[in-house]
């Protein structure tokens, strides 16, 4: 099953990640997704394709990563999460819904004619 699209929402800017390649989230000039919040680390997290859907992980930030309240160092992405990344600091992970896949149908024969 491919893995569904991904967009993560800074504010009301969205970024498309790229579902080949693991991607880097924080206030570095080289994030793919960047945050400018004194309160987001430089390189704060990685958004990684796994054939279970999108990995979330905390790189080290002083600040880490919090969902619904709880801190996590790691956490699927499976449908659309709110991360904190500070107190104040959010992202919305927006996962697309899959389409579904085309099924092929065999078309009913005609009757044939008699000759």
């Amino acid at each position: 099953m491919p893995l569904p699209s991904l967009t993560v929402y800074v504010g009301s800017v969205g970024h498309a990640i790229n579902p080949t390649r693991a991607s880097v989230i924080g206030r570095a000039a080289d994030c793919d997704v960047i945050v400018g919040d004194p309160h987001v680390s430089h390189h704060h997290a990685r958004l990684t394709p796994t054939a279970d859907g999108w990995l979330l992980e905390d790189l080290g930030s002083a600040n880490g990563l919090s969902v619904n309240g709880v801190r996590v160092t790691q956490i699927l992405i499976a449908n659309t999460t709110t991360v904190m990344l500070a107190e104040n600091v959010g992202i919305i992970c927006a996962v697309a819904p899959q389409a579904a896949t085309p099924q092929a149908v065999q078309a009913a024969q005609a009757p044939q004619t008699p000759a």
